[in-house]
């Protein structure tokens, strides 16, 4: 396992230092270019925060960082496991993975390949951090990083960085999205009905709680469900959980 050097410790310490000032896009940038450039070179990062589950990645916000636009404007906002293997190892190692054209080390799809080949021009280093609760996620995507920076290094500071990164995304102001406008909209007894799915009441609970039948409590989660296009109690909940419109509301 390879270590900092005492410079490149110096230059960690004043990344970690200054990804605490962080407080919106520009700053970021900022911080990649002044502080993460020296620790690992690289032409280009995308940054994104989303909901990272074991099966899929839905990318609800981007940060870019020289990244280029037609890229940005074609990337799907919905990434399957099942249709991408080095997706897929790094969601199972919970750690950063090295993916080169030129290597057989870490398989990858078709059009994975082609998006390290176009994007990465051969080499791309990935990471991130899931979230199983659907809450918040990021995905990390470091491109071009030289050929001559061994794998095990380029592994090694991309895993320090991330923590850091990731904490310095979920600072950002994120705009709204269709879910929240949605959440926004919701009665005050659709809000306490939300809360009281998340805190894992049953109906009848709930219907003992509000003073109402289960069969008015059922018809008001129905009505609830498809007010939020979702299918279930845990889809509802985690919409709640990302949302950032209803930080406030009672869960108990």
């Amino acid at each position: 396992m390879p270590a900092l050097s005492d410079t490149r410790a110096l230059l960690f310490a004043r990344f970690a230092e200054e990804s605490l000032n962080v407080r919106d896009e520009d700053g970021f940038r900022g911080l990649v270019r002044q502080h993460v450039q020296p620790l690992l070179p690289h032409a280009t990062l995308l940054a994104a925060i989303g909901r990272v589950h074991f099966d899929h990645l839905q990318i609800l916000h981007i940060v870019d960082v020289d990244y280029p636009q037609p890229f940005l404007e074609s990337l799907p906002r919905v990434f399957r496991v099942n249709e991408r293997p080095a997706f897929a190892r790094w969601l199972s190692t919970r750690s950063a993975v090295v993916l080169d054209t030129g290597s057989d080390e870490v398989p990858m799809s078709e059009q994975e390949r082609a998006e390290v080949e176009v994007i990465g021009n051969g080499r791309l280093v990935i990471h991130g951090v899931p979230d199983l609760s659907g809450y918040m996620g990021s995905f990390l995507s470091f491109a071009q990083v030289p050929r001559d920076i061994p794998a095990d290094d380029a592994r090694m500071v991309v895993n320090l960085l991330c923590p850091h990164l990731h904490a310095a995304l979920c600072r950002l102001p994120q705009p709204l999205t269709k879910d929240d406008a949605v959440l926004g909209n919701l009665t005050q007894i659709e809000k306490q009905l939300l809360g009281l799915l998340a805190a894992g009441r049953t109906n009848a609970e709930i219907a003992k709680l509000r003073g109402k039948s289960p069969d008015t409590i059922r018809n008001q989660l129905y009505k609830l469900f498809d007010k939020l296009n979702v299918g279930s109690r845990a889809e509802a909940v985690s919409l709640l959980l990302a949302s950032k419109t209803l930080s406030d509301i009672r869960i108990d």
